[in-house]
């Protein structure tokens, strides 16, 4: 699993909001993003599943974690990701309407 959601709610609220990693080998959907392993430190390269975010209780993660994702240019295709199906892709834009 990915952890998506912030260190603070984490601590606080003993969740965390993650999204589910497949390992299954076949091309990535539009809506999936591939996180290779050599990026994050994970045993295998996966695939993110944003359309199945979820929370869930902290205790449930494995330790300890395999990795990080610290590469820019993937967090932000994971946020664009997550906010394109929560259909939050035009914060912008929504900022300017009356």
């Amino acid at each position: 699993m990915l952890v998506v959601s912030n260190e603070v709610f984490n601590r606080r609220s003993g969740l965390v909001t993650v999204l589910p990693l497949t390992t299954a080998r076949r091309p990535a959907h539009p809506w999936e993003i591939v996180i290779r392993a050599e990026d994050c430190g994970l045993p295998t390269d996966s695939l993110a599943l944003p359309h199945q975010i979820r929370t869930i209780a902290s205790n449930r993660l494995l330790q300890p974690a395999y990795g990080r994702i610290l590469d820019p240019s993937l967090r932000r295709a994971i946020a664009d990701k997550i906010l394109r199906h929560l259909a939050l892709h035009d914060l912008v834009q929504l900022a300017l309407e009356p």
